[in-house]
């Protein structure tokens, strides 16, 4: 859901604009994997990476989830206990262990620092 949130970062807090549940969860998403990739960038030995749990029929989700309910803890599992060679590669997104789409300034330094900058004025705590 990350790979259509909303890169401008104005409206994190939604009071300049209408309230969109479906697109505020989608920038939530997308501003977390920016953060999670600024973490990575800036501590090289720290691995992080993006996960897609898969869509599992929830009552947020709705009962339509084609996913089960039992896969969606496999990947975050898989990557915080693995030895694998692959789970322990920063930088990228995984569903079912496996490469999925990343949104193309997931990687974007200027991007995450922007966030960053962005968080720090909302929170008064910035990044060491």
């Amino acid at each position: 859901m990350h790979l259509v949130g909303d890169l401008s970062l104005q409206g994190v807090q939604w009071a300049a604009r209408r309230w969109n549940g479906g697109q505020a969860y989608c920038d939530s998403q997308l501003h977390d994997v920016l953060l999670g990739f600024a973490v990575a960038l800036r501590w090289p030995d720290v691995v992080v990476n993006a996960v897609n749990p898969g869509w599992v029929p929830t009552r947020i989700g709705g009962p339509g989830g084609p996913d089960g309910m039992e896969l969606a803890r496999v990947t975050q599992s898989w990557l915080a206990g693995s030895d694998d060679a692959e789970a322990r590669r920063s930088g990228r997104c995984r569903y079912h262990q496996q490469p999925a789409d990343l949104h193309p300034s997931a990687h974007h330094r200027a991007l995450q620092d922007h966030l960053l900058d962005r968080l720090r004025d909302l929170s008064g705590a910035s990044s060491p």
